[in-house]
Order: structure tokens, then sequence, then C-alpha cells
């Protein structure tokens, strides 16, 4: 609805770079050669964040895990960068109207505000899985108490493949991910993801 305020806010820079210039038009590239890759990761690690590397970290990268690999073109496979740049495409239309922050969620509140109206959805770090390189490590104890006090002011989502009691799931679909073992072998399992709701 064009009448709805929608408010973006990611802890990762490059995540936020990516969505806000794509949000303004930015295009990714159709392509990405591991030397490429290799030069924007170089940016990453000396503390560098744009659009162009989070582009390659995230969407060039296994698993979508932020420069966890240079995903090789294959005949037999999509190509990576081609994917993730109709990815991108598709999905800044829906947020050329957004706000975008860089900010650990404690801080959300108090910066954007909690109006009446609001729905406020969390697709954090999930439990288990490897967390962004270059941010702290998430604590999700911390995280479901405080989305379960913010829940008696306005409604809250929350995508993970568990909760605590006292949450619903009110949404789930089969996902797939990646495993990777040390001698770069790749195993795929299917696990069940959720959105949740606070019932108390």
């Amino acid at each position: 609805r064009p009448d709805l305020a929608l408010v973006c806010n990611d802890l990762h820079p490059a995540a936020v770079a990516l969505l806000r210039e794509a949000a303004a038009g930015w295009t990714p590239p159709r392509s990405l050669t591991e030397a490429e890759y290799g030069e924007l990761r170089i940016a990453a690690d000396r503390g560098e964040a744009s659009a162009l590397i989070g582009f390659a970290g995230f969407a060039c990268s296994h698993g979508g895990k932020y420069f966890a690999g240079y995903v090789r073109p294959h005949p037999s496979q999509r190509d990576r960068a081609g994917a993730g740049a109709n990815a991108v495409t598709r999905d800044a239309a829906h947020l050329t109207r957004a706000s975008f922050h860089c900010l650990d969620y404690h801080a959300l509140p108090t910066t954007v505000g909690v109006l009446p109206g609001d729905l406020w959805y969390f697709d954090k770090p999930y439990e288990g899985t490897t967390g962004y390189k270059g941010t702290p490590n998430f604590d999700h104890a911390v995280f479901w108490a405080w989305a379960a006090a913010l829940s008696l002011i306005v409604p809250v989502l929350v995508s993970e493949f568990a909760a605590p009691t006292g949450w619903r799931s009110v949404w789930s679909a089969n996902r797939k991910q990646e495993l990777r073992s040390g001698s770069n072998n790749e195993e795929v399992r299917v696990r069940t993801e959720h959105v949740f709701e606070y019932v108390g």
C-alpha cells in the first residue's frame, strides 16, 4: 500500500548500502569475475561498504553468506551474479518508499518510533547458522525477551527455525540450506522456516 511507511534496518553496512542504492535506481552487474570478487573482498576487509561490495559479498557467494567464497559459473547451473541481479532489481521496486538504517535492533524504537498500526518484522540471524562476517555475535535469548516486550505494544513477527515458549508459528515453508565442510564439499539439507508471533 502506497500510504504505508516502510522502515528497513540491518546491522551490516554493506547490506544496507546495497538495498538503499538499489532502491534509488542502482543496477547490479550481471556478471562478476573471480578477480573482481577478490578485489571487493579486500575492500570489505578494509572496512569499506558499498552497493557493489554488498552485491558481491552476498549475491555472488556460497549460500548467500557474506564473502564465503566465490561461486564460479557452471554450465549446468544458473549464473549466480545474473540471478542475484534479477533478485535485487525485482525487490528494489518494493523499496522505493523505504527509509534505511544501519542500527542495532535495540536502537530502532527510539530512532524511528513505535506507532499505533505498526507491524514489526524481524529476519534475525538464525540460531545455529553462520553470522555476518564483521558483526558481533547475536544474543538470541536477549532478542527473544526484547521482542516479546515489544509485542505488548505492537504486533511483532520473527523469522526463525524454532522459537521459545510463548511464540507460535503463523506461517512455515521448507528451505534448502547449504552446508560446507572443511574440504569444500557441499551438502544440502531441508529445514522448516517459520514466521512466529508472540502469544504469551
